[in-house]
């Protein structure tokens, strides 16, 4: 047990009783001591969470935020137990991909002149695919035929 309490006791003059003018007993017939002076434990209780933090990027898959609480609202005392559970809370940032801007593949090889005299056109081409434009991204800047 814990806190301060008291204990008393009580004697009686009664072994044996002061007979014919005997001396009556000496000394206090009740008695008073402390005990359980030492403190009862306090257990630990958290605060409220703190604010989360930042995200670290605005958009893409795997980043997180966190948030952190302390064990001291009261503070464990007295060998009273620890707070039950994590400190730390985690949290997934952004479910949204980020933009991916397209880009150039390679040219094509030239097309076959398809006169051999008095001047003709020949082209070549090439795609958006290096990467392909996603999730709001840029299309890929020029023509794609020459």
């Amino acid at each position: 047990s814990c806190n301060r309490g008291s204990q008393q006791r009580f004697r009686k003059c009664d072994n044996p009783s002061p007979q014919n003018d005997g001396t009556p007993c000496s000394g206090f017939s009740l008695q008073f001591a402390e005990c359980n002076t030492f403190p009862c434990p306090i257990p630990g209780k958290w605060s409220e969470w703190g604010s989360w933090s930042e995200c670290p990027t605005t958009c893409g898959l795997g980043s997180y935020k966190s948030r952190t609480r302390k064990c001291d609202n009261p503070l464990p005392q007295h060998n009273g137990s620890t707070c039950p559970g994590p400190s730390t809370d985690t949290s997934l940032c952004h479910l949204v991909p980020c933009p991916v801007h397209g880009d150039w593949s390679e040219w094509t090889d030239w097309s076959e002149c398809p006169k051999s005299c008095g001047g003709a056109l020949h082209f070549r081409t090439r795609l958006c695919d290096n990467p392909r434009p996603d999730h709001g991204g840029r299309d890929c800047a020029g023509n794609h035929r020459q």
